[in-house]
């Protein structure tokens, strides 16, 4: 889950637990407010009733007390209410069968919350009045005013969340936002794109973190720099040596110069392969170097295929014989020419052959084939050697990337892991594609897409 996605989450997870809480204090709160609210009701009006019955008992007079009977009786909580005198005889009460009688408790049935106080007459008790109420309808009521004011609460909480969501999502992209990109920053230079700079110009956490990145890709390409100058210097001043080591060492081992013994003839030979070697190692970091300065200079021209696979046929020929290895060429007749950089595509096809023999048991087959597609021309070298992972597939055209290095330094094979690298940058350069994949039954099989040469 995203970092934005994971704020928002947390934040409305929050604000929902505060408006739970909130909601549950507000209940118990707003149910005790209401159940002391009724019973202050209650109290007054009890009050109320005993004031008018001490004005009664001044005036000896109860009839006074008939209208407010009346008023009583619409009141659909009050189970009834009465006036008694000192000797507990019913005075008044809102069931006129009652009066009269003296007061018996075992009329209080029901459920009913019943209240009592006295009648105070020049400061002495006269008698007492009584307040009963129905305590379902009391309950019902406390019900119905909660539920009124939950759902008020609940339409303020709503909008008081909704407007923190809203606020907190806003924040969450704020925060997320900068850390995307200070995150597509850090992809980029972890890619090698050390040009690359944060643009975040902000003074927090998150700005110093976006500081440190760019100064470190700044440190990281001046090293970079640096180590590519170092190494097309010191590539550039071997290459002239070297092939004063091979020029004088080919001359020596010249059957016709007849210069050395026949003993020192296989060490010659051996410094003279280990030489080209180390030259075309030398001569492959300057390409790479060339390309990723962007100064490998190509000069495109229409290039027939087949004088292609005839070079590369004649170049490997004599490896291919000593090695029992079928070396062959299907070229589709007629097929039109490709548009290329002669010396660098032989190049590439050179690299690609070559590696076909150092990984091709005796045997076995290579063929170098080409043919139309659609309207670029499909060329490919086939072998069936010991193949690619499935794993090394993606990573295969990486600079310096060789598929079981310790393997092939056991087995011989010696290769600086750059000559894919620089086959891919060249034919991509020249506007075609490359690509590897598994041959059919054994072995592996690269593919060229190359444009055709336009007729003039």
């Amino acid at each position: 889950m995203k970092l934005g996605a994971r704020f928002s989450l947390i934040f409305a997870l929050l604000v929902s637990l505060a408006a739970g809480l909130m909601a549950l204090f507000f209940y118990l709160s707003e149910t005790t407010h209401l159940e002391n609210s009724i019973r202050d009701e209650q109290t007054i009006a009890l009050r109320k009733w005993a004031g008018l019955c001490s004005e009664a008992a001044l005036t000896k007079n109860e009839i006074i007390l008939i209208p407010y009977m009346a008023v009583l009786k619409r009141e659909p909580k009050l189970a009834y209410s009465a006036y008694l005198d000192l000797a507990g005889k019913v005075l008044v009460h809102t069931d006129p069968d009652l009066i009269g009688r003296p007061w018996d408790p075992s009329w209080e049935t029901g459920d009913l919350w019943v209240q009592s106080a006295p009648v105070m007459l020049r400061r002495q008790r006269a008698g007492r009045v009584l307040m009963a109420y129905k305590g379902d309808e009391v309950r019902s009521e406390t019900r119905r005013l909660l539920a009124r004011d939950m759902r008020r609460f609940g339409l303020i909480a709503a909008s008081a969340s909704a407007i923190a969501l809203i606020v907190g999502l806003i924040l969450a992209y704020g925060i997320a936002r900068p850390l995307r990109i200070v995150a597509q920053g850090a992809l980029l230079i972890g890619e090698g794109r050390l040009d690359h700079r944060i643009r975040i110009k902000r003074k927090d956490e998150i700005g110093i973190l976006a500081a440190s990145f760019n100064q470190m890709a700044k440190k990281l390409q001046e090293l970079d720099e640096l180590k590519n100058q170092f190494i097309s210097t010191v590539s550039h001043d071997l290459r002239n040596p070297l092939s004063a080591v091979v020029m004088y060492g080919e001359w020596m081992l010249n059957d016709e110069k007849d210069q050395v013994l026949p003993r020192h003839r296989e060490k010659i030979a051996v410094m003279v392969d280990n030489a080209k070697r180390l030259g075309i190692f030398v001569t492959n970091i300057l390409d790479a170097a060339k390309i990723k300065a962007g100064k490998m200079e190509y000069h495109p021209r229409p290039l027939e295929l087949s004088l292609v696979a005839k070079n590369a046929l004649s170049l490997f020929s004599l490896v291919a014989q000593q090695k029992a290895v079928a070396l062959s060429a299907e070229i589709t007749p007629g097929l039109a020419p490709i548009l290329a950089d002669a010396e660098r595509f032989d190049q590439v096809i050179s690299n690609l052959v070559s590696n076909a023999l150092k990984f091709t048991d005796r045997g076995g087959s290579i063929v170098l084939a080409a043919k139309p597609a659609a309207e670029k021309v499909r060329i490919s070298v086939t072998d069936t050697g010991k193949g690619i992972p499935a794993d090394k597939l993606p990573h295969i055209f990486e600079k310096f990337s060789q598929i079981d290095a310790a393997a092939q330094r056991a087995q011989g094979i010696k290769g600086t892991g750059l000559g894919l690298y620089i086959s891919k940058k060249t034919i991509e350069d020249m506007g075609g594609q490359i690509s590897a994949e598994p041959a059919p039954g054994r072995g592996a099989r690269f593919v060229i897409l190359m444009p055709v040469a336009m007729a003039p």
